[in-house]
């Protein structure tokens, strides 16, 4: 049981020994690299299953230069851009601060159709109404219409953008 002063807490870690402790807070990890005071790594085997991660979207596209310079404009970087074995041009965009990316690809045999509804990705920034006007002035419509005096209203804060292809993309104050 860890003490509940500081000064206790600390003088826990010290007789029980840090890498003791980190190694019992970070055994929900199946395999865990652990660091021991002495500079050796070693990995610990629990029998929990390793948490899942998403890791990226992919999304086709018809003009990849033009997608890309959209997705710039809602604060995405350009990652890699290279071309895939299959003969699709592909770029990686990612959010500063975010392990999952995005994927954006260009087959040039394929055309890219995305039904109304059918995919959507979705942005939490922190200020819903300052990055909304950013991307009016940057000339991207937002929808609903009224999104302004709807959010002013106590309404729920989430608006929508389009981009080139017909991708929503979702955007809520988080």
């Amino acid at each position: 049981v860890l003490p509940k002063s500081p000064i206790g807490k600390v003088k826990y870690l010290l007789d029980f020994g840090i890498s003791t402790a980190l190694r019992t807070a970070q055994s929900r990890n199946p395999r865990t690299r652990i660091q021991s005071g002495f500079g050796k790594a070693r990995f610990m085997v629990s029998n929990k299953p390793a948490m899942i991660r998403f890791l990226h979207t992919r999304i086709r596209v018809r003009d990849l230069d033009r997608s890309v310079a959209f997705y710039q404009q809602l604060g995405y970087t350009p990652g890699e851009m290279k071309d895939s074995p299959q003969g699709n041009r592909l770029a990686f965009l990612e959010l500063p601060g975010n392990d999952v990316f995005l994927e954006l690809c260009h087959s040039p045999e394929y055309t890219a159709t995305c039904p109304e509804d059918l995919m959507h990705t979705a942005l939490g920034v922190s200020d819903i109404i300052a990055y909304c006007d950013q991307l009016e002035k940057a000339g991207i419509e937002i929808w609903p219409s009224g999104w302004r005096e709807k959010f002013s209203s106590g309404g729920r804060k989430m608006a929508f953008v389009t981009d080139p292809d017909g991708y929503e993309v979702e955007i809520l104050e988080r």
